[in-house]
């Protein structure tokens, strides 16, 4: 459970933390105002994928040399394409003169 002032980690069922508690007696409530809480939230739950720290060596080297190789096809294509750029316009100028 977790305070619902500051979201501190409590212990047991606890509403408040012991300093959201000590700054609240600074104010005291006057006995016939009606308090209402709001509804507590359970924390939200990590979607967040879990990484798998103890992979075998094998299976690590795999997936690093399958990002290598995405990489290489990605600047590949990058080089192409500024090629294509460069030849289109020495082409344009070429035209102009």
């Amino acid at each position: 459970m977790n305070c619902i002032k500051c979201g501190t980690e409590l212990p047991g069922e606890q509403v408040f933390c012991d300093a959201c508690l000590a700054e609240m007696d600074k104010y005291p409530v006057k006995p016939d105002i009606t308090v209402t809480l709001p509804p507590r939230k359970e924390a939200p739950v990590s979607k967040k994928k879990t990484r798998k720290r103890n992979l075998p060596q094998e299976e690590q080297l795999r997936r690093v040399k399958a990002k290598l190789r995405l990489a290489h096809i990605t600047l590949a294509v990058v080089f192409i394409c500024f090629l294509l750029v460069v030849a289109m316009l020495l082409q344009y100028l070429y035209v102009q003169l």
